[in-house]
């Protein structure tokens, strides 16, 4: 967080998603449209990723985190480095549970979120992991766990952590990651879409700052994921990766 009227810094706490992010985005841009100035931009962001990688293999606590940080390196070539991300997220003594197959939110963090089970099952699946039981059990454990209904029962989803109420850009997530009934679960999304084409992020609002995320007011996330829900999830990807299940754009 920053002071917005001199730009002075007021916490840093070290996150590392949005970066790798933006990283993986000008990457993209890059090769579709051969914007070498975007390249350079992606590599000196590939270059601070890099530099914060730990001996464990990790950049942050954060499941979710790591896993950006390890597909913004195979977006800039970073492969190497990659590979440390990628032992680390495999390694059953860090954030893989072997018992309960599903990824951990986190270092030493057990707890069960949306986003570690549909981006790491993307990143199980991909060639240079070749795990993809792994990234069908985590969406099956996140199946059992965080699916939930709207507070009047008319409607079925997934919440983010919980579950408390239906979080539409992590049933996007589920959707777009291929799990079970995930057309069912796209019917539902496309029943709440706004006529603007916009999505809201819940089918409620929750006060407490603790789920934030459950709100009615629209958004940019939960609108690009009903969009990737429909297209395919958006991480760079070789031609021959594939989703579970294939949907028509």
């Amino acid at each position: 967080t920053w002071n917005p009227r001199t730009g002075a810094e007021l916490l840093d706490d070290r996150w590392v998603g949005d970066q790798a992010w933006w990283v993986m985005a000008l990457a993209g841009y890059a090769n579709k449209f051969g914007d070498s100035s975007a390249m350079d931009s992606a590599q000196r962001g590939a270059d601070w990723l890099v530099s914060q990688i730990d001996p464990m293999g990790k950049v942050v606590a954060s499941t979710e985190g790591n896993v950006d940080v390890w597909w913004a390196l195979l977006a800039t070539s970073r492969l190497a480095d990659a590979e440390k991300i990628k032992a680390y997220l495999l390694n059953a003594t860090t954030v893989w549970d072997p018992n309960l197959r599903y990824w951990w939110r986190g270092f030493n963090d057990p707890a069960i979120a949306m986003d570690a089970a549909t981006w790491l099952s993307a990143f199980a699946r991909h060639p240079s992991v070749n795990q993809p039981e792994r990234g069908q059990a985590a969406l099956s454990f996140v199946r059992k766990t965080l699916l939930t209904r709207s507070q009047d029962g008319s409607l079925c989803g997934f919440d983010g952590m919980g579950p408390v109420s239906i979080w539409f850009e992590g049933t996007a997530q589920y959707v777009a990651a291929g799990g079970e009934d995930a057309q069912t679960f796209l019917e539902m999304l496309i029943s709440q879409q706004n006529p603007d084409g916009s999505m809201p992020g819940s089918t409620e609002n929750w006060s407490s700052d603790a789920f934030g995320w459950l709100t009615t007011w629209r958004g940019l996330a939960p609108t690009a994921w009903l969009y990737f829900a429909i297209t395919g999830l958006p991480f760079p990807t070789p031609a021959t990766f594939l989703p579970f299940i294939l949907r028509d754009a």
